[in-house]
Formats: structure tokens, C-alpha cells, sequence
């Protein structure tokens, strides 16, 4: 069963994640799987009176999260590891589409930073993962209104087309295809990979946005007015493996608005990451 995995353990970069995960979860009709993770518990044999506090530590997790939500709508996990490894096992024991994440402690508000967990599930998650802003919980978004995807026609980027169309359909959003020019035959080609993205929408709103310089720097601007940023992940790697490149990296550090990577996968590429789209299939143009 498909779903959106959310680690959470009562901090406030864990119910960043979870509204997030809501959001995301009401737009697409995906069940909401949340994950507690104790990272502390002492080897097996040598628990003590542990394990009864480990049970109220993960049920009042659990109340929590149904208080901060307002329903129980949602599937529980519980695990004992690290907290990438459980919520990596998770993922692929649900076989979900996405793992959402919050900022890490030390980013500044309002912006979305990958703290040790993000940073290691980047480096070998099995699905898509999204980051919310610090302080996201915190604000007001009562919908995923205008979704950006980072577009440049190679591979990647279609793979993350095919998940905001997705997204956008199922949550009645619309789409920026945004592409990022470094000189004047960069934007000549990339006007032409926009009209073809265009025409890959099929009834979902879209609007082009070319921007100049920075391709890192540009997309996180973008971030001031999307509700959510989807980015493909580095076209080199293992297949179903979300690798950051240069750029993503950047506008995972930088952006404004929450952050969706998405991984290189064949197997994806058929039916979405998140929502009901069809990943857009079109050659690239020189």
C-alpha cells in the first residue's frame, strides 16, 4: 500500500513535518503513515523497566499527533533504530511514495535546511522525499495553490513534471514550470522545453516562468510565492535512489517554501511519485 511516511517525535521540526504531510495527504488522497522512532533503546537482554516507557513514549507520540491533526486518520509505525534507517525500512515495507521531513534545529525560520536525518536519507531513500520550512506548522496554508517544478527537459526534471501533475490534479492546484538560463542559446532551448512541458499539462493549469543566472538561486526565489517546490534528484546513481546535486542542494538550504526531491526511477516515471499523473515522456532537444 502506497503512502506518505512522516517521522515524529514532538518536536517542532516534526510537526512542521506533519502538517506538511497533511497537506500533502488531503491534496492526493495518499494514507498518512506516521513513524515514531526511539533512538535510544539499550540492546535486547538489557532493558530494565525500558520498555514500559519506550510503550508510553510511542503512544503518547501518537496522542499527540491525532491532537495536533484534529483525526485519526492515519496508519501508526513504531521502530527501534536509527531514525534514517527506520523510517527508510518503512518506506519501503509500505512501499510509499513519500517520506516528509522537517528542518533541521539549526536553519533559520522560514527556510528549509536538511539536518543529519535528511542528509542521510537523501543519500539513499527508496522514494521521494519532501522538506518542510522551519516554522511551517506555524503559518497559514490552507492549500497546495500553486505547485513550481524545476524543468530543464532532461530526465530528472521530468520525472519531477510528472509529480506535480500528478499533485496538481489530485489537490486542484496549478503548475510553474520553472527553467533557469545561462546564456541567450541556454534560453533559446529552454523556451522550446517549456512549450513541450506545456503541452504535457493536458488540463492542469500551467504557467512558464524563464528566468536568468543562477539556476540555484533562481528556483529558491520562486519558493517566496509556490506552495511547493519538486525538483528532480542528480541524473548519475543507483536507480530509485535520491542523490542531491549542486543546485538541489542549494534550493534544499535555501528555499522558502517546502521541497519535494524526486528520485531517478523507470518504475516511477510510469506512474507519479505523489498523485495520479503520468510522467510526461519527451526527447530531449538539443
Amino acid at each position: 500500500m502506497s503512502g506518505i511516511v512522516v517521522g515524529f517525535d514532538g518536536s517542532d521540526e516534526a510537526y512542521d513535518a506533519l502538517y506538511l504531510a497533511e497537506r500533502i495527504r488531503a491534496g492526493s488522497g495518499r494514507a498518512l503513515i506516521v513513524a515514531v522512532v526511539d533512538e535510544n533503546a539499550p540492546p535486547v537482554g538489557d532493558s530494565g523497566g525500558y520498555w514500559e516507557y519506550q510503550q508510553n513514549y510511542f503512544a503518547e507520540m501518537g496522542r499527540k499527533a491525532i491532537e495536533f491533526l484534529g483525526h485519526r486518520d492515519f496508519e501508526r509505525r513504531s521502530a527501534s533504530d536509527s531514525a534514517p534507517a527506520a523510517l527508510q525500512q518503512v518506506a519501503e515495507e509500505e512501499a510509499a511514495d513519500l517520506i516528509v521531513l522537517g528542518s533541521t534545529h539549526r536553519g533559520q525560520v522560514g527556510r528549509v535546511l536538511a539536518g543529519s536525518v535528511g542528509e542521510r536519507l537523501l543519500g539513499g531513500s527508496p522514494c521521494a522525499i519532501a522538506i518542510a520550512p522551519k516554522g511551517y506548522a506555524e503559518g497559514a496554508h490552507p492549500s497546495l495553490g500553486l505547485i513550481g517544478i524545476g524543468y530543464d527537459g532532461g530526465e530528472e526534471s521530468r520525472l519531477a513534471l510528472a509529480t506535480g501533475i500528478g499533485l496538481a490534479r489530485a489537490s486542484d492546484s496549478s503548475l510553474r514550470l520553472i527553467a533557469v538560463a545561462r546564456d541567450e542559446a541556454g534560453a533559446q532551448r529552454l523556451e522550446r522545453e517549456l512549450d513541450a512541458a506545456s503541452d504535457l499539462c493536458g488540463g492542469v493549469p500551467a504557467e512558464r516562468r524563464l528566468l536568468h543566472g543562477g539556476a540555484a538561486a533562481a528556483l529558491a526565489d520562486q519558493g517566496v510565492e509556490l506552495d511547493l517546490l519538486v525538483l528532480g534528484s542528480r541524473d548519475y546513481g543507483p536507480i530509485r535512489t535520491v542523490l542531491l546535486g549542486g543546485v538541489s542542494r542549494e534550493v534544499v538550504r535555501t528555499s522558502p517554501c517546502p521541497v519535494v526531491i524526486v528520485p531517478r526511477s523507470a518504475a516511477d516515471r510510469e506512474a507519479g511519485i505523489v498523485g495520479a499523473g503520468e510522467a510526461p515522456s519527451a526527447e530531449r532537444r538539443d
